[in-house]
């Protein structure tokens, strides 16, 4: 690792194997380095109450632990990535979504969600509701002071609305990775 932070004036014919790597890694130019770098100093990189990375944080974290793999926050930044990687798959297989409306089947899978809000605080005014083909609401719920959030989704459902609920996540994967 380079014993200065700024790396704006390194040619790039001249790049650490490391950085060449981090750079690979994150599909970016040689200015990220910097932000790389500055990743590495930090004592926290990402805050506590975060739970997972998205798409466009996994290669800049990937990129920052290979650029200095010993980070006393590697372990915890290699959870954020592994976790932001399920998450993905999950948004793949319509198993997890946010705010929005989504038809049953297609977009999002049946079975039984929860939501809980990662900062402690508590949901005011989350509004959920299934709707059959004809658009009325078979079941539905406004959920006020409350820290978790959860809804069972039926197959026969035709559409399932969420408003200031946060992101939905099977009850099942809950229960298999925190129990």
């Amino acid at each position: 690792m380079r014993a200065h932070c700024e790396v704006s004036d390194v040619d790039s014919s001249v790049l650490l194997v490391e950085e060449t790597e981090a750079l690979q890694t994150t599909g970016r130019s040689i200015e990220s380095l910097d932000t790389l770098y500055s990743m590495c100093m930090e004592t926290q990189v990402y805050p506590e109450i975060m739970t997972s990375l998205s798409a466009a944080q996994i290669p800049e974290a990937n990129g920052m632990l290979t650029l200095c793999p010993e980070h006393d926050d590697a372990a915890r930044v290699q959870e954020l990535i592994d976790a932001g990687i399920a998450d993905q798959e999950l948004e793949a297989a319509g198993q997890l979504f946010g705010p929005g409306t989504f038809r049953i089947g297609a977009e999002i899978q049946p079975g039984r969600y929860y939501s809980e809000r990662s900062d402690g605080s508590t949901f005011e005014g989350c509004y959920w509701e299934v709707t059959d083909s004809a658009g009325n609401i078979v079941d539905n719920n406004f959920v006020t002071s409350a820290f978790r959030a959860e809804v069972s989704i039926p197959s026969s459902g035709y559409s399932f609305t969420s408003e200031s609920c946060g992101v939905f996540r099977p009850v099942e994967r809950h229960r298999n990775v925190w129990a």
